[in-house]
């Protein structure tokens, strides 16, 4: 489905949530580890009867640790992930990275950076996609403000925005602003208002000034006010919200009431682990909500307007 511009736009999408368990299998039986790939894929991916809870969606990110992460697997996983958005025909795609699982491998911040840059826009040229990277900083990573100082302070110019990403109960004001300072001038998003109350999104948009706020679904009519005189927008990924027990069913989600205040955009968020694609997050919000064509045209541009390597 492509907005009124022609462009079809995914803002949300993660790294780790965009890796094929078969991706995972051969690179781990490359790297001598015995897998089945049945295991892996019980492992990471949703099944109808899984628990619906954001510490069961987290858990769907382990089995990524058995990987060593040199750069052969680094590659390969790019490699699958820029094929895959290329034959979802996607002409601009968002990947969103932390680097903590890298610098235990021996890597330092500033190689996984200059790797995951040079790679990505070396596959993404091959399925002429335009992408933007995000470097996310993990609420539960301790060093985020040394990450960040040596990134920005040596490769900014390979980022297009940060993103705060994870367990959102360890939210920490005081850290995400020395960080969002030093960032300032690039696209600023936040994964706010998710698990958590509205006040995290109250303090990502006065204080970190963001650009962009991820999910925010506790957001009040104030907060949605509030966003709106700052021109903030909110990215929606609603497979994502119900999956992970933030809300209990589409129905339920309240983008109706925040179309009525904010810009919003549609994303995958993490599409291989939710089963999920661009295409099939927008019938989900067109059969649902039955929006009629002008507020979903107008959503589609919403991506186009937001996009990170505007900023």
């Amino acid at each position: 489905m492509r907005g009124g511009c022609g462009v079809k736009i995914d803002l949300h999408r993660h790294l780790g949530g965009s890796i094929r368990p078969t991706t995972v299998y051969e690179i781990l039986q490359k790297q001598g580890k015995k897998y089945a790939l049945e295991v892996i894929q019980e492992n990471m991916l949703y099944k109808n009867d899984d628990v619906r809870t954001f510490r069961n969606f987290l858990n769907k990110f382990n089995i990524l640790n058995e990987i060593t992460w040199d750069e052969n697997a680094l590659g390969v996983i790019l490699e699958q992930i820029c094929y895959d958005v290329s034959n979802e025909k996607i002409d601009y795609f968002e990947l969103k990275f932390s680097l903590d699982k890298y610098l235990k491998h021996g890597w330092t911040d500033i190689e996984v950076m200059k790797f995951i840059h040079e790679k990505t826009h070396m596959e993404c040229d091959k399925w002429d996609i335009d992408v933007g990277l995000i470097l996310s900083f993990k609420h539960e990573c301790e060093e985020k403000v040394k990450i960040s100082k040596n990134v920005c302070e040596s490769v900014s110019e390979l980022v297009d925005g940060i993103d705060i990403i994870g367990d959102e109960s360890k939210f920490d004001i005081v850290a995400y602003k020395q960080i969002f300072d030093m960032w300032r001038g690039k696209c600023l998003q936040a994964h706010v208002g998710e698990t958590q109350a509205f006040g995290n999104i109250v303090d990502a948009i006065k204080i970190l000034k963001v650009n962009r706020v991820v999910h925010g679904v506790s957001a009040t009519d104030d907060v949605l006010r509030l966003a709106r005189d700052n021109d903030v927008c909110f990215d929606v990924s609603l497979t994502s919200n119900v999956l992970t027990g933030v809300i209990k069913d589409y129905k339920s989600h309240p983008i109706e009431r925040f179309i009525k205040y904010v810009d919003i955009t549609i994303g995958t968020d993490d599409p291989v682990i939710l089963n999920t694609s661009l295409d099939k997050e927008y019938e989900i919000v067109s059969d649902v909500f039955k929006f009629d064509d002008d507020i979903m045209i107008k959503i589609m541009q919403n991506s186009e307007k937001y996009r990170c390597d505007k900023k």
